[in-house]
């Protein structure tokens, strides 16, 4: 007993040492790959709430646009400015009129900070006058035809500018300039433990430190100093983005647990046994998935063929229109289709047998798929009739190919009586069509077989 304990120990050291061993491989080579994907979708998961937020602000905006709209329409859509143009009424009832109907609607407007209305050259309405400088100030920063949008973050109270030009006839007049509360705004964007604020586009490098790392995720690059993993969303109709950051010991909380979770219940349960065990286990579900699926592949492609002539089947056409709708419908692609006829086959198997015409039917499939590119597609379509689909190819350059095919076939003769082929040739540039299109060419090729009907001797 007593000589055994040395034993004893060493192998419990080897063990703990193996153990040990067997867990730092597995942190590197399952857990830090584990860890980096476990990573990227948290980032995705995050710019996904990001976007959502930024499709917040949006409908925002469009909601300020038409409450701002709403100000110019009593005066211009009801054409109280056209009146005065026409000379039915004063400057002074204009002027009345308009500022009545300003403070009006600016009374029944949502979240309104300040409203100022510029007629002629001069204020002739407001409301929140201390704010009438910072309203005044935007003018010159906006494309004087269209509503401008700009959001004015640098203040106590954040606001979203907006500017709608007084326009009738093609002329400008004035403008409503208005400034919303973004207050609304400040619970659907600050959650997630996310901060959001507004940025110029000509000043989104500068929030980039020259240290951070950058990593793409979800379509967009992310700026991570260590401390926090940020970005930028552009914002319609602006020239201002979304700029959106968190800190990386709150975006990563939930993945250090899970890692670290994962591997204390490995430490504790991995052991040699268990890692051979699981090195076979896998060897064999990889090695009986690979015979399965090669399996899957042959019987799928046996499923596929014509039996006789090796040739595709009329079920695999089923599943060439499916797999080349999406190219069709793009237009990335061009098919020209064939309906070819074996010539005098039924006049073969009266006077040979069907063995003899069976061999001959195959021949001429042997042939056509010898001449053929790997990327053409040959399905045996009826008895003596196969569908050719040709890829990237003009109606002129097929009737060459055929051509060729029927020179081939008169040329090597391994039969007693001669062999050739009728066709019909169409276009397919959309695969939905493609019952049309071989009616089509099926006609074509039965003009084409009675004309050059072969007598039989």
């Amino acid at each position: 007993m007593i000589k055994s304990s040395p034993f004893i120990r060493r192998f419990k050291a080897w063990t703990w040492m193996l153990l040990v061993l067997i867990v730092l491989i597995t942190y590197v080579t399952l857990f830090q790959p584990y860890r980096s994907a476990l990573e990227k979708i948290t980032l995705e998961n995050y710019v996904l709430i990001s976007k959502a937020s930024v499709s917040t602000v949006d409908q925002f905006i469009l909601r300020s646009h038409e409450s701002a709209g709403s100000f110019s329409h009593a005066l211009v859509e009801h054409t109280t400015l056209d009146d005065y143009l026409n000379g039915k009424l004063t400057m002074d009832e204009l002027k009345k009129i308009s500022a009545d109907g300003f403070l009006y609607e600016a009374s029944q407007q949502p979240h309104l900070i300040a409203a100022a209305r510029l007629l002629f050259g001069s204020v002739n309405a407001t409301i929140g006058s201390e704010y009438l400088p910072a309203l005044l100030s935007q003018r010159n920063d906006f494309d004087s035809n269209h509503v401008q949008t700009i959001f004015l973050t640098g203040r106590e109270t954040p606001g979203l500018f907006v500017a709608v030009p007084l326009m009738t006839s093609g002329m400008i007049y004035g403008y409503d300039l208005i400034m919303y509360d973004l207050t609304a705004l400040a619970e659907p964007l600050n959650r997630n433990n996310m901060t959001f604020s507004f940025v110029d586009l000509s000043q989104q490098n500068s929030l980039f430190d020259a240290e951070a790392k950058l990593k793409e995720a979800g379509g967009v690059t992310l700026y991570d100093n260590g401390w926090y993993t940020g970005f930028v969303l552009p914002i319609n109709g602006t020239n201002q983005a979304l700029h959106v950051s968190t800190s990386n010991e709150i975006l990563y909380e939930r993945v250090e647990d899970i890692i670290l979770m994962n591997l204390l219940g490995f430490a504790l349960a991995v052991g040699v046994v268990l890692f051979l065990s699981n090195r076979f286990i896998v060897y064999h579900v990889r090695h009986l998935m690979a015979h399965a699926e090669k399996s899957k592949e042959k019987y799928m492609d046996i499923a596929n063929r014509d039996q006789l002539t090796g040739t595709f089947s009329r079920r695999y056409l089923e599943e060439w229109k499916v797999s080349n709708a999406p190219l069709s419908l793009l237009e990335l692609t061009h098919f020209v289709l064939a309906m070819v006829d074996v010539n005098d086959l039924k006049v073969i198997n009266d006077n040979f047998g069907h063995k003899t015409g069976d061999l001959a039917l195959k021949y001429v499939a042997d042939t056509m798929g010898r001449m053929l590119r790997s990327e053409d597609v040959i399905i045996r379509y009826g008895g003596d009739e196969f569908l050719v689909i040709l890829t990237s190819c003009s109606e002129s350059e097929a009737d060459h190919i055929f051509t060729r095919i029927n020179h081939a076939l008169g040329a090597d003769q391994p039969f007693d009586f001669p062999l050739s082929i009728s066709y019909g040739i169409e276009n397919l540039t959309k695969v939905e069509l493609m019952d049309e299109v071989i009616h089509a060419a099926d006609e074509k090729m039965y003009a084409l077989k009675m004309k050059n009907r072969a007598v039989f001797v």
